[in-house]
Formats: C-alpha cells, structure tokens, sequence
C-alpha cells in the first residue's frame, strides 16, 4: 500500500490536498450516518427487549 501511494504521489502534485479533501468528506459522511445508525440501533435494542 505504501508503495502504491508513493507512485501516485509522484504522478499526482496534489496528492496530499486530495488526501485531506477526502478525509474531510469521509469524516462529513460519518457523521452524518452516524446518528441514524444510533437511532436504528436503539429501535432494534427496544424491539428485542419487548420479545
């Protein structure tokens, strides 16, 4: 894995800056999921107490 992004570094000046614009997203993305994950989750805990 290494090896692939020191290739891709080299072939691609900004790299590093699309790096970072992809971590930000990801991050963006997690967060945006993650209460709805919660809440399902808490549903389904509710769901298994009740039976």
């Amino acid at each position: 894995m290494e090896k692939l992004t020191q290739a891709l570094m080299l072939e691609t000046p900004n790299f590093e800056h699309l790096l970072q614009q992809l971590e930000v997203s990801f991050d963006q993305m997690v967060d945006s999921i993650t209460p709805r994950i919660d809440q399902s989750i808490n549903k389904n805990k509710e769901v298994i107490k009740k039976k």
